[in-house]
């Protein structure tokens, strides 16, 4: 059985090309910025954003370990991310990445929250390139989460026009599975 975070990985290494702009709206403990940075190279570039200091020093120790230099962080709620990235790079990124609910192995009391995720989506659709890639994983098994996956859950219903959609459903079976919604941004959109 493969872990979403690797199906997500291995989906991206076949659509993101070398020197491509990327964003992770969630940092976490670095493992998918760590993998932007190696797939984009040093021509690529990625913006990293999380909410907690402790996200962000992991992912930062994970990078300066393998020296990579390409990537911005910020501890910043993703739904802020226009106010770190130019609005000149608006049509240029050509993948988002969201893992959304709390930092392992820390508080989960501090999660991502409905409001601002749905803000972060919208953001983040503009910065898109068409065929650009947008991938949001849910995890249902905390406090709030249920809200933030009905809102994640509209949110791409109301872009089926715009945008050609997979929810793939991890295959533990139940009702807190993890949820991941893989969209590609129409040309046009």
């Amino acid at each position: 059985m493969i872990r979403l975070t690797e199906y997500v990985h291995q989906r991206l290494a076949q659509v993101i090309p070398r020197g491509a702009y990327v964003f992770d709206l969630t940092a976490g403990n670095g493992h998918d910025t760590l993998f932007l940075a190696e797939w984009v190279g040093p021509t690529g570039y990625v913006w990293a954003f999380d909410i907690q200091a402790q996200a962000i020093e992991k992912t930062r120790t994970r990078l300066v370990e393998q020296g990579y230099r390409h990537v911005e962080l910020f501890q910043a709620d993703h739904s802020l991310l226009d106010q770190y990235v130019p609005v000149d790079w608006k049509g240029k990124i050509s993948a988002v990445v969201m893992n959304l609910g709390f930092l392992p192995n820390s508080d989960r009391v501090i999660i991502t929250r409905a409001e601002t995720t749905q803000i972060a989506l919208e953001k983040a659709s503009e910065y898109l390139a068409p065929r650009g890639v947008l991938s949001v994983t849910a995890y249902r098994g905390h406090a709030g989460a249920l809200e933030e996956y009905e809102v994640v859950q509209d949110w791409f219903e109301s872009k089926n026009t715009e945008w050609q959609i997979e929810k793939i459903i991890s295959d533990e079976g139940h009702a807190q599975s993890p949820v991941l919604w893989w969209a590609e941004k129409r040309a046009g959109s």
